[in-house]
């Protein structure tokens, strides 16, 4: 369900992460292999997916994480970038424009995304072995540029990475414009100096908060049973992502799936009013950002914090535990 309420900041976002896109890919079709742009077009597309999430666009949701997929399979040198790929990128982004004019003028999601879905996936699953130049690579080629000495890039795009998402966390707990960039940069590390999690970004909201925000409203007991039947379904995903991140072969695609379905806690939440507990599920989808991150820059992440964030939730709703949802 798209907040309508938020819709006009999202445009204003989206339009400019529209522009960085565009621009990006023009470039790339010049110097497909600049890894600088790869990384722009990348995050550009990050950016769009993680703020139409927090608004509820579904078709820009979905079209831009199978737009980051693909790109994160080329970032990866799994795929280079053929001239039918670039026009499949450029579609996908003319979509997510025609997408975010459907919300500037009719409140809603009305462009059909099906057809280039389609065609994006046709590329990621073709076989990488047949893709351009992958038989003229040598070893060190698919070492990877961060994989040569080049620790001076990692911590670049690191540190510029955790400056947009500062920037990404002002519009969504503040609003607060006047906000310094030596704050922001104060904000980052004191998210690394806590011990209960490493990418902590706010003030930690606790169960015993959250419990007296849940107690203090009144619902009628039919939507309350739709809005903890969602809980208890998310949560037990959650469970189940979490145990398996430590085996799994591509932990970024765990990362992305607990995103989307805190996004939808996240809705929920919003929906019911829950003002203390949406800025929970914000807070608890940044620290994932974060996660993701370091995960992209070659460091080692741990996933504990989300044991913590989901044992919060079970003490305020301890039915998600099999008993009967009540209020």
């Amino acid at each position: 369900m798209t907040d309508t309420s938020m819709i006009p900041d999202f445009i204003v976002e989206a339009q400019g992460h529209l522009e960085e896109l565009g621009s990006g890919l023009l470039k790339l079709e010049e110097a497909t292999g600049d890894r600088e742009i790869i990384n722009s077009v990348f995050g550009a597309v990050h950016s769009i997916k993680r703020s139409a999430q927090l608004v509820g666009a579904e078709r820009i949701t979905e079209l831009s994480h199978i737009l980051e997929n693909l790109l994160e399979l080329i970032r990866q040198e799994q795929k280079t970038i053929t001239p039918e790929i670039a026009a499949a990128l450029k579609e996908g982004k003319d979509r997510m424009s025609l997408l975010v004019d459907d919300l500037r003028s009719h409140q809603e999601e009305r462009t059909d995304i099906g057809d280039i879905l389609a065609r994006i996936r046709g590329y990621q699953d073709m076989n990488t072995e047949t893709d351009d130049n992958s038989a003229d690579r040598s070893p060190e080629d698919e070492t990877g540029p961060f994989m040569a000495g080049k620790e001076h890039e990692k911590d670049t795009l690191f540190n510029e990475s955790l400056l947009e998402l500062d920037q990404k966390l002002e519009y969504l707990f503040n609003d607060n414009e006047e906000k310094s960039v030596s704050s922001a940069e104060q904000t980052m590390n004191a998210s690394r100096s806590v011990t209960k999690s490493p990418y902590q970004t706010q003030n930690v909201i606790d169960a015993a908060s959250l419990k007296k925000e849940i107690e203090g409203e009144v619902f009628d007991e039919e939507l309350f049973h739709i809005f903890f039947q969602q809980l208890q379904e998310n949560i037990s995903l959650l469970r189940s992502l979490t145990n398996t991140f430590p085996d799994a072969p591509d932990k970024s695609l765990i990362i992305n799936q607990c995103s989307d379905l805190i996004s939808k806690l996240h809705s929920s939440a919003n929906y019911m009013g829950y003002d203390r507990l949406t800025e929970f599920y914000g807070q608890w989808i940044a620290e994932l950002e974060m996660a993701g991150m370091d995960l992209s820059t070659g460091i080692t992440v741990s996933f504990d914090f989300m044991d913590g964030k989901i044992n919060t939730i079970a003490e305020v709703f301890p039915q998600i535990d099999g008993n009967p949802a009540e209020k």
